[in-house]
């Protein structure tokens, strides 16, 4: 598939979902802005991943069998700081996961107990991002695709049962939103 032709999909899918959640929710408009950017984001991101993979930081230098072997071949070059699996996807998905975090606590502080499948998913994304962190070169060799996809997966049900969650009593008291 055609790289813009993704992307204005992907954009179109963000939109529909930034505007039904303005319609439904009573949210404030930055709150509304965060849920769609913490919810939609990432799993987009991990298909583009999938579909069109992501640089790696490699020289002939690279330790392979140690946490953070690239640092010998790191250059400060704009390809290094945001097209790559060691930095950009690392930090892109531990502020992810923190974001969501923010999120989740607003949304279900008074029934985190009742909603601790979704908070489980986004410890599982942290976790995936913690071993993409710290793992050797060689290891990052072989997790790369099981990372795409497992946070592929995981993102895309958090974003279901978190948008299903907050439209269910039993999940959501929305006067608790915002208490934290």
């Amino acid at each position: 598939m055609n790289q813009i032709l993704l992307s204005v999909i992907l954009l179109v899918i963000f939109a529909i979902h930034f505007y039904i959640t303005y319609r439904q929710q009573p949210w404030s408009i930055m709150f509304k802005v965060a849920y769609t950017i913490t919810l939609v984001v990432p799993p987009m991101s991990h298909l583009w991943h999938i579909l069109y993979g992501e640089d790696r930081i490699i020289c002939d230098d690279v330790n392979r069998n140690a946490a953070f072997g690239w640092a010998p071949c790191f250059e400060f070059t704009w390809n290094n700081i945001v097209n790559t699996y060691e930095i950009t996807l690392t930090i892109e998905n531990i502020f992810f996961a923190a974001l969501t975090y923010y999120v989740l606590f607003n949304l279900f502080y008074n029934r985190w107990l009742r909603n601790i499948v979704v908070f489980t998913l986004n410890t599982g994304l942290l976790i995936l991002a913690l071993i993409l962190l710290f793992s050797p070169p060689d290891f990052l060799d072989s997790y790369e695709d099981t990372y795409n996809w497992s946070a592929f997966i995981i993102s895309l049900s958090l974003w279901i049962l978190v948008d299903l969650y907050v439209r269910l009593p039993f999940f959501y008291d929305r006067a608790s939103y915002n208490k934290i």
